[in-house]
């Protein structure tokens, strides 16, 4: 069974969304001292080069400096790959910040008020998991009845409200009705084992890229061999 409705948000969905709005992105404090630490690395090791040729690399202090100076060399490199990063870090830290306080937490803050959630709601029997890698995340396509299959694909669909058991024999996808915010996936029923297990390399190519959640026409079993399963 599949069902799609709008209702009143219950005090278990509030307390998922409050908890965004206890997130505080990251300050300047962790960009500023790798920063820090390369420009502190290039002055050590500009000093270090300075005093090898004043000395001329000669006699026992030149000779320690010229050590110096090869054995630092390496580290100096990466000094400097971390004095040319870290500023364009610093310009996104600063952007994600000003997105966060100017839109985030404004949207946050009305859905609350707002209180209303649209909700995706399955009961199932079954469901065949098409397995991920590093690069796609795990699929599951659960058979809903009247011919009908939800597609799920995407790690945010593995990340369920108090990590109850998943796959589930009966959940909701849990949103809010303003600004179409994730809230999660919240599992009412038992632990759904899969019937299979199906590599995802073994599937249709344009299948691999990307989330998707779908309903989508035919049983679990028939959807997955639309995708031109590999015998």
């Amino acid at each position: 069974m599949y069902s799609e409705s709008v209702r009143d948000m219950n005090a278990r969905e509030r307390a998922e969304l409050e908890k965004e709005l206890q997130f505080r992105p990251g300050g300047c404090k962790e960009t500023l001292l790798p920063l820090t630490v390369g420009c502190g690395g290039l002055v050590i090791y500009a000093g270090v080069a300075v005093t090898a040729f004043i000395l001329d690399f000669k006699g026992a202090m030149g000779t320690v400096m010229a050590i110096l100076f090869a054995l630092l060399a390496v580290p100096a490199i990466v000094c400097l790959y971390i004095v040319i990063q870290v500023p364009g870090h610093l310009v996104d830290d600063f952007k994600f910040k000003r997105w966060w306080r100017r839109k985030d937490i404004p949207e946050i803050e009305e859905a609350l008020r707002d209180g209303r959630v649209s909700v995706k709601k399955v009961v199932t029997h079954l469901v065949v998991e098409i397995e991920g890698d590093e690069h796609s995340g795990v699929c599951y396509v659960f058979d809903v009845g009247e011919g009908k299959s939800l597609l799920l694909k995407g790690d945010e669909f593995l990340s369920v409200v108090d990590d109850a058991k998943w796959p589930n024999t009966e959940f909701e996808i849990v949103r809010t009705v303003h600004g179409d915010r994730w809230i999660g996936v919240f599992c009412l029923g038992e632990e759904l084992a899969p019937s299979r297990s199906i590599p995802i390399e073994e599937c249709d190519p344009d299948f691999y890229w990307g989330s998707r959640e779908e309903l989508v026409n035919g049983s679990a079993e028939e959807y997955v061999r639309s995708l031109r399963v590999k015998a």
